[in-house]
């Protein structure tokens, strides 16, 4: 009776199953970094205009606007210990547990909440233009 695969091919097969496996632990890690970029990520509305706001890390803050640009804001500090973000000419600042965006001079309180879409093109998309 002959096999349908040899012996002498075992190693081949091995190969591939390894790096399957290796895949799938990839896909868990990623996963796991999807949801850590969700925490960090608020969904906010300014003047009935949506955008959202990634915290890098300490020292750098991700603001996609309402027209797809994607603004790059760095820490500075205040001598009142409150989170301050800016670049020059956009800068985002807390009073306590507000968040105001502040642009050319003008100051707009921001109506900030949760990242939470359902809809995964949506999602995938917005994860896409903050990277």
């Amino acid at each position: 009776m002959q096999r349908f695969f040899p012996r002498r091919h075992l190693p081949l097969l091995c190969l591939p199953l390894a790096a399957i496996l290796l895949s799938a632990c990839g896909s868990l890690a990623s996963k796991d970094e999807d949801e850590a970029k969700k925490k960090n990520t608020l969904d906010c509305a300014v003047n009935g205009q949506r955008m959202l706001l990634r915290f890098q890390d300490k020292d750098e803050l991700r603001l996609l606007m309402p027209d797809g640009e994607l603004v790059y804001l760095y820490s500075m500090p205040t001598p009142s210990g409150s989170m301050r973000f800016g670049n020059g000419n956009t800068e985002v600042r807390s009073e306590g547990l507000d968040l105001y965006l502040i642009q050319h001079r003008n100051s707009n309180k921001m109506d900030c909440k949760p990242y939470q879409i359902e809809d995964e093109k949506i999602r995938d998309k917005d994860q896409k233009k903050l990277k």
